[in-house]
């Protein structure tokens, strides 16, 4: 597979993990004001593990698209973070 093409499949799966992870936190955010912080602390490895899993699958595919992950991930909370500003 060519690094270009491996790339894409890590930016593409960095972005799903990024987008997993904000929606993990956002199910935490809204746990801690219903259940308590105990329940919200107790589901924080959740969202690590959703993330890890889909950095698993880019390195399994190949090393490049590993470490095109993080573009990913920072496009996503970028991208969050532009529209919660306004």
């Amino acid at each position: 597979m060519s690094w270009p093409v491996a790339a894409a499949i890590g930016i593409i799966l960095g972005a799903l993990a990024g987008a997993l992870h904000l929606a993990i936190t956002r199910w935490r955010a809204t746990l801690a004001t219903t259940r308590g912080a105990a329940a919200a602390i107790a589901t924080m490895p959740v969202g690590l593990v959703g993330l890890g899993l889909l950095v698993f699958v880019a390195a399994r595919i190949s090393p490049v698209a590993a470490w095109a992950t993080p573009v990913g991930i920072v496009a996503v909370r970028l991208v969050v973070l532009g529209r919660s500003r306004r």
